[in-house]
């Protein structure tokens, strides 16, 4: 006999209404039947809020009564409110009539259930023995309980449990931790993430973008559908930008990197048998699960950038052949230009795959000129995209939430204090439990004894903080002045920080400095990792925020530098993966005596940043460290002509015009100092790649730099036939005959020099170089030369340059399935190149043919 129950049914019914209370108790029973159902159960009758079902055998009893607080927990953990669950089970004869039990086991069941708390499960000895079998469950000893209604004790035992765990791959650690309060409002923006979610799981990629200020429950509603969706099976993903980290596609790095970690090596072998190892760029752990991974292929970063994307967006899609895929990014208004390319891109894939990505932002962050406002421009008019931007919360949620985290009913000032909250903070769930806090440790509101909530004095009286910064910092304050110089030196560190870090920087007794976190962590303001001894994080970035902010400059700066110092040790000689983290901090620390380790980590973070194929985190990066070389005196001319390379090239895979002024700067800095190494590379990363600047009057400085590197160049050096073909390029106008013999000795040195990826460079600069009205057979010569070479190297940036000289030859042949099958090859690889000069030529192709 298995009887349960509800704890405190009568104050959740009372709380929510009747409407909802009906609601919740039909959802209740429907949970608990599907368990009875599995388990082979024959439900008797209903009992108000619980059922009495009998089974055939104990086993069966004990594996309902477990399946039915699993049921609840993991209903709980999306579940505006929260149920707990009693169960009793007894074993004996009884008697049946008109389809009803009686006997000792009923009532005896009736009172083991009346005795357990909310997710207990206490059985009699009779269950413990006949159903427990040997191992196969743990009960905890009871001893004699006396229970109403029976003469002799009853010896029990509790029946533990565990949460069921989903069978595919654990949930991100910061998606686990549950809000006391529940969920209360956004029904309508629930309802439209569950039908994209619906749509996804069926096959149809799905994107939706949430918007709203600060602390309005961005995350917590992705949350909410990250919960139900893994309860489901499937497997989800979380990614967050960090404001200046510095890290390139960090939230994609974050949400790929745990799904590498954990998903089945079959999905990995399948996935490198057709992507190979370019993947392993942007998650290194990849090599650590998958075998003899071959390196990413090294091309040129157009080529390596669209090999990546298409990577990431194939491991997407063969994840989610196994299990539907919930993606989530969140904080994107601080995401870089990479991370959001690649947003892109997945979400513009067009595949067919059980994906939905959420993207969560604050539209108060954003510019004209941001990034992530591009973004939604293209993607306006993009099927499957849906945009969702949150407001504050009524009065009526935001009582609801006062009285969960009360846990009853308000009276009439405390009804008055919702109205008032709800006033102050614009309905804003952050800012208002947080004024709900400071209310509660400031004494403006007691709870005397264990019973309701009261609100000392008026209301009116209360002289509420104006902003949600001033609820912190007070809140903050009343830990005292060793917690605060604690969590303002943590803040400086980031919204994630490692407890030896921080120790590392402050003048604490390490115990001290660990009771100190632990308050904060009691009063909200903290979370301790589970996963990882040792790592916290603030609870809302709006913590972090407020406590940097209240820090003066001088003492801001000097807490930056004893981190980057403190963060230089830890690493050693490790410090790729924090080359970001290093060069903020150094360029926050900036004195007159620390400029040289700024510009140093910040041209290491620039090209980091272009090895990752982030080129506008290089940029950013290469900008800071010529700021700080301008402030260095007899600053090193070889080290300027770096930077200025470095920045060109970054701009120039940005598509940035201004890479060409940088790189000529560059060329003319290296020619002062005959350097031809540097030479060579500023006019390579010059090439001119629009189709229309390349007609009409040459580009003198340019024409003249690339004489210069020709020059300077030994005969030996294979770049030189690169060198050549471009300066071919550029006087083809001016000088048809100089630019022939200019290709033909570029086009005669690559062929010496073996290299098929310079000569395919080669060939594609010099087809051009020639064109005229005698050359076409040469030319359809070579292109025949370099459509075997590409068959070869599967190079996407050069295919599509190459498919546009088909086009070319073939219009001027007059070869119509010539031009079409290169029209295809055109349209195919713009739309996965990345590359602004790619689209821009496939449109002059398009409206020529």
């Amino acid at each position: 006999m298995l009887i349960t129950d509800v704890v405190e049914s009568t104050t959740i019914a009372d709380r929510v209404g009747p409407a909802i209370a009906e609601e919740l108790r039909s959802e209740h029973f429907g949970l608990l039947r599907g368990v009875v159902q599995r388990t082979g159960g024959n439900e008797v009758k209903s009992l108000g809020d619980g059922l009495m079902v009998v089974f055939a055998s104990a086993s069966q009893s004990l594996a309902c009564a477990v399946g039915m607080q699993q049921a609840i927990e993991a209903s709980n953990r999306s579940a505006k409110e929260q149920v707990g669950l009693r169960v009793g089970v007894s074993l004996g004869d009884t008697t049946v009539a008109d389809g009803d039990y009686f006997g000792e086991p009923v009532v005896e069941a009736s009172r083991l259930c009346d005795q357990a708390d909310g997710g207990q499960i206490l059985v009699n000895a009779h269950v413990r023995h006949i159903g427990g079998g040997r191992d196969t469950y743990e009960f905890l000893p009871l001893g004699g309980l006396e229970l109403k209604g029976i003469s002799q004790p009853v010896e029990a035992f509790e029946l533990r449990w565990e949460p069921r765990v989903s069978a595919g791959i654990p949930l991100p650690e910061r998606l686990r931790e549950l809000p006391a309060t529940g969920y209360v409002g956004r029904e309508q923006e629930r309802e439209r993430l569950a039908g994209l979610w619906g749509q996804a799981r069926e096959g149809t990629l799905r994107l939706a973008l949430i918007s709203g200020e600060a602390g309005v429950g961005k995350t917590r509603l992705s949350t909410h559908l990250a919960l139900q969706a893994h309860e489901e099976g499937a497997t989800v993903l979380y990614g967050r930008c960090d404001e200046d980290l510095g890290v390139p596609y960090q939230p994609w790095v974050q949400a790929l990197r745990h799904l590498i970690q954990a998903t089945p090596s079959t999905v990995l072998d399948d996935h490198v048998e057709r992507y190979g190892g370019e993947l392993a760029r942007l998650v290194p752990a990849l090599a650590q699960r998958v075998t003899d991974l071959q390196a990413p292929r090294e091309s040129d970063p157009e080529t390596e950038r669209y090999l990546l994307y298409a990577a990431v967006a194939g491991l997407l899609e063969g994840a989610s052949a196994r299990d539907p895929l919930l993606l989530i990014l969140d904080d994107l208004h601080w995401a870089d230009s990479p991370t959001l390319s690649l947003l892109r891109h997945v979400a513009t894939a067009g595949a067919s795959m059980r994906v939905m990505v959420i993207g969560a932002y604050r539209d108060s962050e954003l510019s004209r000129e941001h990034a992530l406002t591009r973004l939604l421009a293209d993607l306006h008019r993009e099927q499957g995209v849906e945009r969702l931007r949150l407001t504050g919360l009524q009065t009526e949620h935001v009582l609801e939430l006062m009285q969960a985290l009360a846990g009853h009913e308000l009276d009439e000032d405390g009804r008055a204090l919702a109205a008032e909250i709800t006033r102050e903070t614009a309905g804003n769930p952050f800012f208002a439990v947080e004024l709900l806090r400071h209310l509660l440790e400031s004494g403006a509101i007691e709870q005397r004894e264990g019973g309701p909530w009261h609100v000392v004095g008026n209301v009116a009286d209360l002289g509420l903080p104006e902003s949600v910064r001033e609820v912190v910092g007070q809140r903050v304050d009343r830990l005292g002045s060793d917690a605060r110089q604690a969590l303002s030196a943590a803040a400086v560190i980031g919204r994630d920080f490692d407890i030896d870090l921080l120790i590392a920087v402050l003048e604490l007794p390490e115990a001290h400095l660990l009771d100190l976190l632990e308050e904060a962590v009691a009063a909200l303001l903290l979370k301790e990792s589970s996963e990882r001894a040792g790592r916290f994080t603030f609870t809302h970035a709006l913590v972090e925020h407020t406590l940097y902010e209240s820090l003066g400059r001088t003492r801001r700066a000097l807490l930056h530098r004893q981190v980057a110092e403190a963060l230089e040790a830890q690493c050693g000689d490790r410090l790729d993966e924090r080359l970001g983290e290093l060069a903020g901090h150094w360029a926050a620390a900036v004195v007159s005596v620390d400029t040289a380790k700024a510009l140093y980590y910040a041209q290491r973070a620039g090209e980091w940043a272009l090895s990752q194929l982030a080129p506008d985190e290089a940029a950013r990066w290469f900008r800071q460290a010529l700021e700080l070389h301008g402030q260095t005196p007899g600053g090193d001319p070889s080290e300027l002509c770096e930077l200025l390379i470095g920045l060109g090239e970054a701009q120039r895979q940005m598509g940035d015009p201004e890479f060409r002024p940088t790189l000529l700067a560059a060329a003319r800095q290296a020619k002062e100092l005959g350097d031809p190494d540097r030479l060579c590379r500023a006019v390579l990363a010059n090439s001119r790649e629009l189709a229309a600047s390349q007609m009409g009057a040459p580009d003198d400085e340019r024409v003249e730099a690339l004489d210069a590197a020709a020059e300077a160049l030994p005969e030996d050096d294979p770049r030189r036939a690169q060198v050549l073909a471009l300066l071919a390029c550029e006087v083809h106008y001016d000088d048809p005959a100089r630019s022939r013999q200019l290709a033909e000795q570029a086009i005669a040195k690559a062929r010496a020099a073996g290299d098929p990826l310079a000569l395919a460079h080669t060939l594609v600069n010099a087809i051009w170089a020639i064109w005229g009205v005698d050359t076409l057979r040469e030319r359809e010569s070579l292109m025949a030369e370099l459509v075997e070479l590409l068959e070869r190297l599967d190079d996407p940036w050069l295919s599509f340059w190459a498919a546009a000289r088909r086009v070319g030859v073939g219009l001027e042949a007059g070869e119509r399935s010539q031009v079409e099958s290169g029209m295809d090859a055109v349209r195919n690889l713009a739309a996965s190149v990345p590359q602004p000069s790619i689209a821009y030529m496939r449109l002059r192709l398009e409206s020529g043919v």
